[in-house]
């Protein structure tokens, strides 16, 4: 039974004039493989075909791989001749998930692990766990001083070791957690200090903020309080046009994000797969902007 991406796929074949017919089905757990036999001469305007319909070249030359709705689509193409190989590059990308307790992540993180049809591998970014928890001495704090910035690149290039495999490296938080305003004490030393740790990790392909309101966020896994949510959440959304990223709407069903976040994520990476500049919105021009109010403290302390 041919898929809906694939009778699409067949009408634009059919439109070019292109022979085709499919030699093998095979429907699978998350992706069904099709394999069809073209013409050598009809071979380029398939290829063609494929782009135009969404599909991205796989590490092997004859296979492309496209959503199919809820599911996934893989085409291999048989043009009687010998198998094609191409020598595989670096094709995988890097995403930042940001936002604050309680947003999703986690789950997030879960259902990317089964819904993405490519390798996933899920770092955590997290700069201040420990902070503030019972038995937390000024001497862990210093200690967490030093090592933080080392911790910080030991995870980044497993990260980039990943990337140069093919896979797609998933950032739970980022180093852009360090650019939320600073509270506390010794602001004047922080500030600096924040700043390098920011500025530490190289720019992430694709940034997502999960927005979800504090109320709602705190109903969900009970920490911190309302309030301090709200104000992280009003934090990273100032961001959003500096670090070039793109919101998410969390308050949706699990699914409805996760297929919203998968969507985003592999129009990046079928950039990467058909070999095209990975296209990312540039940061806006930082530009002065009226004193406001000090936001409330952000939910974990730094």
């Amino acid at each position: 039974m041919l898929t809906p991406l694939l009778q699409r796929l067949g009408s634009v074949l059919d439109e070019a004039g292109a022979a085709w017919s499919v030699v093998h089905e095979e429907s699978g757990p998350r992706i069904d493989d099709v394999t069809l036999h073209v013409a050598p001469s009809a071979a380029a305007a398939v290829v063609d075909a494929l782009d135009r319909c969404g599909f991205a070249p796989l590490g092997c030359g004859t296979d492309h791989l496209a959503p199919d709705g809820p599911r996934w689509l893989r085409v291999r193409l048989d043009d009687g001749g010998p198998p094609r190989r191409t020598r595989t590059t670096s094709r995988g990308v890097t995403v930042a998930l940001l936002g604050p307790d309680g947003v999703g992540k986690s789950t997030l993180l879960a259902g990317l692990a089964t819904d993405y049809p490519l390798a996933i591998r899920q770092i955590y970014m997290g700069m201040w766990q420990g902070a503030g928890q019972p038995g937390y001495t000024r001497l862990d704090a210093v200690r967490a001083i030093l090592v933080r910035p080392f911790r910080v690149w030991w995870r980044v290039a497993c990260g980039a070791v990943h990337v140069t495999r093919g896979r797609v490296v998933v950032f739970d938080r980022y180093t852009y957690d360090a650019l939320l305003p600073v509270t506390g004490s010794w602001p004047l030393l922080k500030r600096p200090y924040f700043w390098v740790l920011a500025h530490l990790a190289p720019r992430p392909d694709l940034v997502l903020v999960l927005d979800l309101p504090g109320e709602v966020a705190f109903a969900r896994k009970g920490e911190s309080t309302p309030a301090r949510l709200e104000a992280v959440r009003q934090g990273f959304l100032a961001l959003v046009p500096r670090l070039g990223a793109e919101v998410v709407d969390a308050a949706a069903p699990p699914e409805q994000v996760r297929a919203d976040v998968v969507a985003r994520i592999w129009r990046r990476h079928r950039a990467r797969l058909a070999g095209d500049p990975v296209s990312r919105p540039r940061p806006a021009a930082r530009t002065a902007a009226p004193s406001a109010p000090e936001p409330a403290p952000p939910a974990t302390p730094r």
